[in-house]
């Protein structure tokens, strides 16, 4: 299209008027702006810029560039070069909508394997943590920044005579008091502290950065809480169960002391805690 100083259209090619959708009579003497959206901006001569159409069937997205400023033999006149874009706009759609497919499906993908490893760390029965998700958060917290090798704490807390609630009551009832033992032990703890079933009638506890007083505090709040009678399901009905804990603690710096190291010494306390009466606390140092 050429263009006169005052941007009226003084010649056009029959690319043009099929792009417009208008015969030549109707195009030429007009001004550029009432075909293009937002008119002729005065741009440097090589500019482009994707641009609207008007036609009579609607917008179309053209690429519009000013070839020259004034073109020779042609006094004031310039040279302005219209492109079709609907196909480029199109498969710029089509890009677009599989760019935004594929971030949705990559949002799902994150939260299903998010929801995978969930269900693959959390015991069933209880909702806690099992031993994955107890080995997880402990090498998170060994492998994280510096803690001025800050002390933690691993407790092994099991049921004394459990077996007992099992023999006597049912299995229904025995599940009823892990439930709410779980339930309890995380209730007593602070924000951050990990509960997790180890096994059977055993819950493995991990305190990090956790100071003396604060210890003593903590294990007498979760035995008291334990120790109050539990609603359970019988054979024979409703009743209350009383239960009682032994707990052995571990207590060592996790960038120094792997998680099985600490297990270990917990698992020694606890043994002592059993053979000396049960119901009680005993404590292992490690380096």
């Amino acid at each position: 299209v050429g263009v006169d100083g005052h941007e009226r259209i003084v010649t056009e090619n029959r690319a043009f008027l099929q792009l417009v959708g208008r015969e030549r009579w109707e195009v030429t003497g007009s001004g550029i702006a009432e075909h293009l959206v937002s008119g002729l901006r005065q741009g440097p001569a090589g500019a482009d810029e994707l641009r609207d159409l008007r036609t009579p069937h609607g917008d179309v997205p053209v690429r519009v560039k000013i070839a020259s400023r004034e073109t020779p033999g042609q006094d004031g006149l310039r040279l302005v070069l219209l492109a079709d874009e609907r196909h480029r706009v199109a498969e710029l759609g089509r890009r677009d909508e599989l760019l935004r497919r594929e971030q949705m499906e990559r949002r799902e993908l994150e939260r299903v394997s998010s929801r995978l490893r969930r269900e693959a760390e959390t015991d069933r029965l209880t909702g806690v943590h099992n031993r994955r998700g107890l080995e997880r958060l402990y090498a998170a917290h060994a492998g994280g920044e510096p803690r001025n090798g800050k002390a933690a704490i691993v407790a092994i807390a099991d049921l004394d005579h459990f077996k007992r609630v099992n023999d006597t009551l049912g299995h229904t009832a025995a599940d009823d008091v892990l439930r709410t033992v779980a339930a309890r032990l995380v209730g007593g703890l602070r924000e951050g502290d990990v509960v997790a079933r180890y096994g059977g009638d055993e819950f493995v506890i991990f305190l990090p950065e956790v100071r003396d007083p604060a210890v003593s505090e903590l294990v007498d709040r979760i035995r008291d809480s334990v120790s109050a009678p539990i609603p359970v399901t019988t054979p024979d009905g409703p009743t209350d169960v009383s239960v009682k804990i032994s707990v052995g603690l571990a207590r060592g710096v996790p960038t120094h002391v792997r998680l099985a190291e600490m297990i270990h010494a917990a698992d020694v306390a606890l043994y002592r805690a059993k053979r000396t009466g049960r119901d009680k606390v005993v404590c292992s140092e490690l380096g």
